[in-house]
């Protein structure tokens, strides 16, 4: 009991946290003065994994701090009065700027380039989003003045040592190097959630098809990588 309490606790300290911040940052107020859509990019972690698969009228079940942030933030947009895009997305991955966190695929790319062993999970499942389509998704779904939620990730619901190893074969690095390991041997502090979201709707709504992760890899292993470091 002391530790449910504890966890419940840390759960409306850090809800109470996100609020503050709200109200310090106010981009409800601003978005009200400027007479603004609001578009919010959310996760994917704002469910739990407990479905086959998430579609966007689903109800939220957030396992981690993290995904409970993202709900928050999804209901103070649907409560604004104000017209709103509400994008759920997962592990986005292209050649990052230096300004920009560094991503899975860079991250696969860089140790193997290193010649460091690489181990990757086996049992944490994403629906990785190349972010050239999200972008590009996104800019259609403005331009036709689309409102509400959709779910802007690719078709490929795949684990990490799987997408490790797609990765190396795509950019000529050695497989053989990537071991495969349970993410109980991370010890992970968050809790991460296996969730598949579905894409369907994005699809029909804009006529734009997210590629899947090979053909987002090819795509990368095209493009120069020099200029992005």
């Amino acid at each position: 009991m002391r530790g449910v309490a504890k966890m419940v606790g840390q759960v409306i300290k850090g809800e109470q946290k996100i609020m503050q911040t709200w109200k310090r940052l106010k981009p409800v107020e601003g978005a009200k003065k400027s007479k603004s859509k609001i578009v919010f990019v959310s996760t994917s972690s704002v469910f739990s994994g407990n479905k086959k698969e998430n579609f966007e009228e689903d109800a939220t079940d957030p396992i981690s701090n993290y995904g409970i942030t993202k709900v928050v933030g999804e209901e103070i947009v649907r409560n604004s009065n104000l017209p709103y895009l509400i994008l759920r997305t997962d592990q986005p991955y292209c050649w990052p700027e230096k300004w920009q966190h560094i991503n899975s695929v860079k991250r696969v790319i860089e140790t193997l380039k290193s010649g460091i062993i690489l181990k990757e999970i086996i049992d944490w499942h994403n629906t990785p989003t190349y972010v050239p389509d999200f972008v590009r998704v996104t800019t259609k779904l403005i331009q036709i003045n689309e409102t509400g939620i959709f779910h802007l990730v690719g078709p490929d619901f795949i684990n990490r040592f799987n997408w490790a190893l797609l990765t190396a074969e795509i950019f000529g690095l050695k497989k053989e190097m990537i071991q495969p390991i349970n993410s109980k041997e991370l010890n992970f502090v968050a809790k991460r959630s296996n969730v598949k979201l579905n894409n369907r709707k994005i699809g029909k709504r804009t006529g734009i098809l997210f590629s899947g992760i090979k053909e987002g890899l090819i795509d990368m292993e095209k493009d120069s990588p020099i200029q992005h470091g």
